[in-house]
């Protein structure tokens, strides 16, 4: 996720809309932004080709979310001001027409004697038309300025200029602050740093009285809009009811071809943009978050090439916890240890989380690395005491710094560093792979079922049917915990059974070892499922009794899914 936050210095913003003078522009188009970092790029005497790089690729992003506060608008009056350079702008004028008379003067005497009567006479003509005009506008400047034509400097003063009638719509918004977001955007180190810089240089938007600062926000899981306390969400929609200007691909140098043409002085010149539909986001309609949004999340890259698959995710997470676990205090944070005084507690605690490459037509399932998360209800003691486990695992294994860790399973020894920027990592093992907001999601890893059911292609129809309506019912009810204080309900919640994975890459339910927990004999029943629900969620979201242990982990579907096969 890349966002954009401008803050109004002055607590205002004046911009016209761009097919009305006379009315206030709100929310700030995304186009009008893009024009004000081609504006800060090409203020330095040589642009900074990192930047402009950078300006290219924001253009090829999908039209972004907009979050702004309630606003009023200040009345709108006419001001009629004088009008800028008019001595200037007006003696140019006149001077352009007497060097068209001395040209059609000159044409005449240069025509050669032999020329026809024709010729002539179109000379003749054209030496009449340029005096004539040159009259005309000897006599609109002598009328307008008040001033002798061979002394035009007064009329460089506001009062010797015409006046003109002007307009400043202007939004008052209840917070400064409107924020451009683009959930599924990401730039490397170096470009989000040439991104900061640029924005460090803008410094206003709209109107020149309209001051601004620009920051930037990447990664994390929490939407911009959450740092507006009442915020309005404008989402692209082609079924929306408002048209905003939005960049396009090669949006840049459309801008610089038409400030070639016009210099900034033509009136009329339109801005080149896309034109995108919007709509307003109701309250319903903004995302939900799970118990983990917003949680910490700590991925570490396992380094080498032969990895473990997604089917032995179980396994690995349990080596990872128990590894973490011998480093950290004693006595163990319920939030680490998943245990109070009374046994197993009921609260979300530390899962982990083995990551494997899925979603992508070439995808093979295998494990890239691995996040502990904790949920969003940990104390900063919690948060302190994963922290300072991982740091004295980190030494065990690595020097000062290094923050690598080893993990050993069997023969199977893993080394794997911590991401510190997660720009720079895999798009895999970044929160914002799990987090996108959806309202469609499918299991990576499959769900353990959290209760009794029986087996999905038991022989017998009716216990076929019998175990299909339970394992649907546990699936909904681990889906309702994870939105716990959200209002969804049970019936909001429709899954999608299916034989096969729903998601590429990921594990085929015969592949994964039966899972047992919590000292019961009999392993839980392990399905894969598609969850729609009535509103966008953002995750991460993982499900189930295995939750803690990297089964049940779901990622967003952006579009339905047609090659799903349903169990009858």
């Amino acid at each position: 996720m890349i966002a954009l936050h401008v803050h109004f210095l002055t607590g205002r913003y004046a911009a016209s809309e761009y097919n009305d003078r006379a009315v206030a522009e709100w929310p700030p188009h995304p186009a009008r932004l893009y024009s004000a970092l081609v504006d800060a790029l090409y203020s330095e005497d040589v642009p900074n080709s990192k930047e402009a790089k950078v300006l290219d690729a924001l253009a090829e992003w999908s039209a972004p979310y907009i979050a702004s506060s309630e606003f009023s608008r200040r009345r709108v009056m006419t001001y009629f001001v004088p009008v800028n350079d008019q001595a200037v702008t007006d003696h140019a004028r006149l001077w352009q027409k007497e060097e068209k008379l001395h040209s059609a003067v000159d044409a005449l005497a240069a025509a050669p004697s032999d020329a026809t009567s024709k010729a002539k006479a179109k000379l003749v003509k054209a030496i009449a038309t340029a005096r004539s005009n040159l009259l005309t506008e000897a006599k609109r400047q002598t009328v307008q300025g008040k001033v002798p034509k061979d002394n035009p400097g007064p009329r460089a003063l506001p009062w010797g200029r015409t006046k003109q009638g002007r307009y400043f719509p202007t939004i008052i918004p209840f917070e400064p602050k409107v924020s451009f977001v683009w959930p599924d955007a990401s730039l490397g180190s170096g470009e989000l740093e040439s991104l900061r810089e640029l924005c460090a240089r803008v410094v206003r938007l709209g109107h020149s009285s309209s001051f601004v600062a620009v920051a930037v926000e990447c990664g994390g899981s929490d939407a911009a809009p959450a740092t507006l306390a009442d915020p309005v969400l404008w989402l692209p929609d082609p079924d929306g009811d408002t048209f905003l200007r939005t960049p396009q691909p090669g949006q840049r140098e459309a801008l610089v071809q038409a400030f070639d043409h016009h210099q900034g002085n033509q009136p009329g010149r339109v801005m080149p943009a896309k034109h995108s539909l919007y709509r307003v986001a109701s309250d319903d309609q903004m995302p939900l978050s799970t118990i983990r949004t917003g949680g910490i999340w700590i991925a570490y890259h396992v380094r080498e090439a032969q990895t473990p698959t997604a089917a032995q995710a179980v396994g690995l997470a349990e080596t990872i916890r128990a590894a973490l676990l011998r480093f950290a205090d004693d006595p163990l944070p319920p939030k680490l240890s998943g245990h109070d005084e009374r046994g197993p507690s009921a609260q979300d605690h530390l899962a982990v989380l083995p990551l494997p490459f899925v979603g992508h037509p070439h995808a093979d399932g295998h494990v890239r690395g691995f996040a502990v998360s904790l949920p969003s209800d940990a104390s900063a003691t919690d948060v302190t005491a994963l922290k300072k486990a991982l740091g004295r695992w980190e030494r065990a294994h690595g020097g000062l710094g290094d923050r690598v860790v080893k993990i050993f399973r069997g023969e199977l020894e893993l080394t794997a560093q911590r991401v510190v920027d997660p720009m720079d990592s895999l798009s895999t093992l970044r929160v914002s792979r799990w987090s996108t907001p959806s309202d469609r999601w499918a299991t990576v890893t499959p769900i353990a079922l959290d209760g009794e059911c029986h087996a999905l292609n038991h022989p017998k129809g009716s216990v076929r049917r019998k175990a299909h309506k339970t394992a649907t019912k546990l699936v909904r009810k681990s889906v309702v915990r994870a939105l716990e204080g959200s209002g969804i309900t049970e019936k909001d919640v429709l899954v999608t059974l299916v034989f096969d994975a729903p998601v590429p890459g990921a594990p085929h339910l015969r592949s994964v070892p039966p899972y047992r927990r919590g000292g019961h004999d009999r392993a839980r029943r392990l399905v894969h499922a598609i969850i729609e629900l009535p509103r966008l969620v953002r995750g991460p979201m993982i499900l189930g009794s295995g939750r803690h242990f990297g089964l049940g982990l779901c990622a967003p579907l952006r579009r339905r899914t047609t090659d799903v096969k349903e169990l009858q």
